[in-house]
């Protein structure tokens, strides 16, 4: 569940899709991202629900979602109405907090929303908002002092794949291994946010999410410029990137198209 004040906005679909069914009155829903889904209603006709678009569920009508390409998200209009807690009605299920029980959903759970009363519009007529390629966006450190000149090479010169170790706190990259200078392996702990890309002895980094911890003791070789995060982290597993490093400057000018791009796109 993804939550604000007013109301979870619905569900983050990682893996398989599940089965949903109305219960109550009609419930407007909405795909996006690569995810698609299929209504079957009370009488056994089914219909497709393609990636951003809206459609109605009728009481009683089924809604199967598919396997996403990455992540994709199904939206409820008015929200899921799940109790609040500190602001969100989110589910953080690592500390068991809110949405349903604090955990992933089960079968049988029931999500409440409002009942919905008008005309969705069916199909998004401008084209899906995408993420831009290209190498993964980074400012170097704040410990790149901490690894070997080959370490620092191999990090921006070679590919990295995606490991299945992933989840909100932070995903796993596969790749060259990357050597510490002596002694480099291990930092007081300190400050660490969404997008540190902390290297534990190993030498396979770790990059951390949107529920990472608020401190840490492996040193971090570089961090994902806030712009590149959420592409980051809808790439599936098995994807590869590479690592680009950038200024403070450039990462603002960044910052500011995405938002422009999110705002032409809105309009």
């Amino acid at each position: 569940l993804a939550g604000s004040p007013a109301g979870a906005a619905g569900l983050e679909v990682l893996l398989a899709g599940p089965l949903l069914r109305a219960v109550g009155g009609p419930v407007c829903v909405a795909l996006a991202g690569e995810l698609s889904g299929r209504i079957v209603g009370v009488g056994g006709e089914g219909r497709p629900l393609s990636a951003w678009s809206a459609a109605v569920l009728q009481p009683g009508d089924s809604l199967q979602l598919g396997r996403p390409q990455g992540v994709g998200y199904l939206s409820v209009a008015g929200g899921l109405l799940t109790p609040p807690m500190l602001g969100s009605r989110a589910t953080y299920a690592r500390a068991g907090l809110r949405g349903v029980g604090g955990r992933a959903l089960a079968v049988g759970d029931r999500l409440p929303c409002s009942p919905f009363t008008g005309s969705p519009q069916h199909a998004l007529q401008a084209a899906p908002l995408q993420h831009p390629g290209g190498p993964i966006r980074v400012i170097p450190g704040p410990q790149a002092d901490h690894f070997t000149p080959a370490a620092l090479a191999s990090f921006y010169g070679e590919p990295w794949a995606l490991t299945p170790a992933r989840d909100r706190m932070g995903l796993r990259l596969a790749g060259p291994r990357l050597v510490h200078v002596p002694g480099g392996a291990d930092i007081v702990s300190d400050g660490v946010t969404p997008g540190a890309i902390q290297v534990p002895a190993d030498g396979q980094p770790i990059v951390l999410l949107a529920d990472c911890q608020t401190v840490g003791g492996y040193p971090k070789i570089a961090t994902v410029i806030r712009a590149d995060l959420p592409r980051l982290a809808h790439l599936p597993p098995g994807a590869t990137l590479r690592f680009e490093a950038v200024d403070a400057t450039r990462a603002a000018d960044a910052r500011a198209a995405q938002a422009r791009l999110l705002a032409d796109w809105r309009a």
